[in-house]
């Protein structure tokens, strides 16, 4: 084995709004490092060397010693992650590198530290927008990811064991894949607490959006919401990581976007629980679910968190302010099955298309967003994962109702399932 195939190295990156101030050129990001050591040799990590680049082309260099004031001997077979941070002046930027390692024979060997991405969220990429220099970090970044699979999984919903068969059976590794959760992680099954925590373990290899079930366990923890008779959250609430493992759900996101390069070329995917208002585009999906996003992790969250319960207003439209307006947004990204052409919601009714309304049908069929990307959603277990329409993808197909727990590859759109 050659000495930079020793060590394996996964990058997970997060923007910090707070600590970044656009009007001022300042973008704010956290880098979370997992360094595998692969050989059957202890090795230490002496000195770290970065080339952090901006879309000006601005090139920063750091060399130092260790990283996080470590430097950590990493036995075979084991990993050492650390988080640390970047600051650039433009809202897109890559980071590239590598770091010193020492052999216990006392031989030094580099081990490179792949390109990626330091991007804001929620910033829709078009080709013709693409600078250069962001091109070639795009295709640096493929270059080095085309190993990984990211598969996207319907509702877990606290069936911990069947999560966890499911990844066997696909044989999802932490270190290499991603996995995609559409939301309702919790309630109904009967592993709330074990779900959370495992996920919470691979955090540097997820992407979640919330889901209902989500909110209300949060909404439940937060003393907003009183528990319901069909709840299964007991041992998830008297746990004592509860107010933990609420902190690090109250943070996810409500939509995620990506591009991935696929089996059919480069493909945008926005993940979302429910769905989306008929007239919302790509970028005002995004928007949207970042102001909800903002009120739950906002030092006001618990006002949000008591108010997000209701029905009404039945339809969005853009006037809407305070606690209407994140309702609204709130109930058709995790609540939404049917609506009108106007975006009238109908939220009472949980069964397939069969049950529509008259007037009313699937929201996806008002959608405006798939020329641009593909849609993933959960929550709807009764379509038992078709639509019927291109590019929409339903992966709920009710586990915790004695179905099937699906995953999707995004990459070549293949599914598997396991039931019981």
């Amino acid at each position: 084995m050659d000495n930079s195939e020793l060590i394996e190295i996964a990058v997970k990156t997060r923007y910090l709004r707070e600590q970044s101030d656009p009007d001022r050129n300042r973008y704010a990001f956290a880098y979370t490092i997992e360094i595998t050591n692969l050989s059957s040799e202890m090795v230490k990590l002496l000195n770290r060397h970065w080339l952090i680049t901006d879309d000006n082309n601005k090139v920063e260099e750091v060399i130092g010693e260790g990283v996080v004031g470590q430097q950590p001997e990493i036995q075979p077979g084991q990993t050492f992650h650390y988080t640390s941070g970047a600051i650039i002046e433009t809202k897109f930027g890559t980071m590239e590198g590598s770091y010193e390692m020492l052999k216990t024979d006392g031989h030094t060997f580099k081990a490179p530290i792949p390109p990626f991405l330091l991007a804001q969220p929620h910033m829709v990429h078009y080709a013709d927008t693409i600078s250069a220099h962001r091109n070639g970090i795009l295709r640096a970044c493929e270059a080095v990811t085309l190993h990984m699979s990211t598969y996207a999984i319907g509702d877990i919903q606290g069936c911990y064991k069947a999560l966890r068969r499911l990844l066997k059976k696909i044989k999802f590794s932490p270190n290499r894949d991603k996995l995609w959760c559409v939301g309702d992680l919790v309630n109904r099954g009967p592993s709330s607490l074990d779900t959370l925590r495992f996920l919470q373990d691979m955090d540097h290899c997820t992407e979640i959006v919330l889901g209902n079930h989500d909110l209300h366990f949060l909404a439940i923890h937060e003393g907003c919401a009183p528990t319901r008779s069909r709840d299964t959250l007991s041992r998830l609430l008297q746990a004592q990581d509860s107010s933990q493992l609420s902190k690090w759900l109250r943070h996810k996101q409500l939509a995620h976007f990506d591009s991935l390069d696929t089996t059919r070329g480069p493909e945008n995917f926005l993940m979302v629980h429910a769905g989306v208002a008929p007239r919302w585009s790509l970028q005002k999906t995004l928007d949207l679910a970042a102001e909800v996003e903002y009120a739950l992790q906002s030092k006001d969250y618990k006002k949000f968190l008591h108010c997000m319960y209701g029905d009404k207003p039945i339809r969005w439209y853009e006037k809407l302010q305070g606690q209407d307006r994140l309702r609204t947004i709130t109930n058709y990204l995790t609540r939404v099955r049917f609506c009108d052409d106007i975006g009238s919601l109908c939220l009472n009714i949980k069964e397939g298309l069969c049950a529509a309304p008259a007037g009313f049908k699937p929201w996806y069929e008002y959608e405006i967003i798939t020329h641009k990307a593909s849609i993933l959603f959960g929550h709807w277990a009764s379509l038992e994962g078709r639509t019927g329409k291109h590019r929409v993808h339903a992966l709920d197909t009710g586990y915790v109702w004695g179905r099937a727990l699906t995953v999707m590859c995004l990459e070549d759109q293949r599914r598997y399932s396991i039931s019981d």
